[in-house]
């Protein structure tokens, strides 16, 4: 199923805000930053896409991220992707995103 704009101008994307500790940051060959966060027991991938211009946070630090939900059949894991937006720390939901209720 494709994420295309219903006529309501609404996305059928699955967004998610999702807090970690960054293990890993890559700069891949297609121009995404591929992120590796993990916290109790699990992990999640986020892509920073060119398109979506973000600095990359470092590993070590906590984060609070958000973007679309995906499934990655090819690698058998669960992202964010593209990555929307991230804060450091433990932080709630960002402000004027539209995606997160009356904001």
């Amino acid at each position: 199923m494709e994420n295309r704009p219903s006529a309501a101008g609404k996305s059928r994307a699955t967004y998610a805000a999702v807090v970690g500790n960054v293990t890993q940051v890559s700069h891949e060959l297609d121009g995404d930053y591929r992120i590796r966060v993990e916290g109790k027991g699990a992990f999640l991938v986020l892509e920073i896409m060119p398109a979506f211009p973000l600095a990359p946070p470092h590993v070590g630090q906590q984060i609070t991220t958000w973007g679309v939900v995906r499934h990655d059949g090819l690698n058998n894991w669960w992202e964010l992707h593209p990555l929307v937006g991230w804060r450091p720390g433990s932080v709630a939901a960002p402000p004027g995103t539209g995606i997160w209720g009356s904001d």
